[in-house]
């Protein structure tokens, strides 16, 4: 039990010592945007023009099948979908945080935590280019900007700390455990399905609650979105956004610090 107090320090050290290397992080999630699309025509465009033909095929299909007015559904959806990217990439790449780090790990005594926080930034480039699809939906249906809006921030920042103990979780174990992240791609599959996404919470009617409420994927799709649309979030969401983001921390980091040390040797 003694050794608990050192590993902790550690591992916060560990912490601290990946946000001061900012400009590593950033510098190593840049280039992976630009590795993924160098040889294209449009280069990083293609992220915004493929989420684009998503939401136009989707949303042109499920108002027909859903009966909804598509004034009000393809906001709601492209908007959510955009988000969704955003949390569900967080997620499953989280699983590949040290294995796609494997070279800079084994060849640098960097701050592990420095890897999940490129990962991060890496989504959130990527978040960056799909929201200019957020603007013109914002234009195309005059969704109102108001103080509402602003709520995007704290919605963003939950999100984003939630996730860095997510990477440091699942990153960790799918470096021990290789089965590990095509079962978390498999699960988020299911929670897209589960979470409303392609539906509407008000199409519930107040059925299924615990599927639009206690579902924590839906709570930070809530966060996200609505502010996007004008519209300010049920206190409930922001309530199991902050639970979820506390309770993990509260298991991951003294995971994180018991094995922190292993994890270059189980590359």
């Amino acid at each position: 039990m003694s050794a608990w107090p050192n590993l902790l320090s550690t591992a916060g050290e560990d912490l601290l010592d990946a946000v001061r290397c900012w400009r590593i992080w950033c510098i190593l999630a840049t280039n992976d945007i630009k590795q993924r699309y160098r040889r294209s025509l449009l280069g990083q465009l293609w992220l915004t023009v493929s989420m684009g033909i998503t939401i136009a095929a989707i949303g042109a299909v499920y108002s027909v099948l859903l009966n909804q007015d598509p004034t009000a559904y393809l906001p709601s959806l492209g908007v959510g979908l955009v988000c969704w990217t955003l949390i569900s990439s967080v997620v499953i790449d989280g699983c590949s945080t040290f294995v796609q780090s494997a070279e800079y790990m084994g060849q640098t005594r960097l701050p592990r935590s420095l890897f999940v926080l490129r990962v991060l930034f890496r989504n959130l480039i990527v978040f960056g280019h799909n929201f200019i699809i957020v603007v013109i939906l914002m234009v195309a249906f005059a969704i109102p900007v108001n103080w509402a809006t602003l709520l995007i921030v704290p919605g963003l920042m939950l999100t984003l700390i939630t996730a860095m103990w997510v990477g440091l979780l699942l990153g960790t174990l799918s470096v021990r455990f290789g089965d590990l992240p095509p079962i978390v791609a498999s699960f988020i599959q299911i929670a897209f399905l589960v979470t409303p996404i392609i539906y509407t919470p008000e199409s519930l009617n107040g059925r299924l609650w615990a599927v639009t409420h206690l579902n924590p994927f839906a709570s930070f799709l809530a966060i996200l979105r609505e502010p996007l649309l004008g519209q300010i979030p049920d206190a409930t969401h922001y309530i199991m956004a902050v639970l979820f983001m506390i309770g993990g921390f509260v298991i991951t980091f003294p995971f994180f610090a018991r094995f922190r040390t292993r994890i270059v040797y189980w590359l």
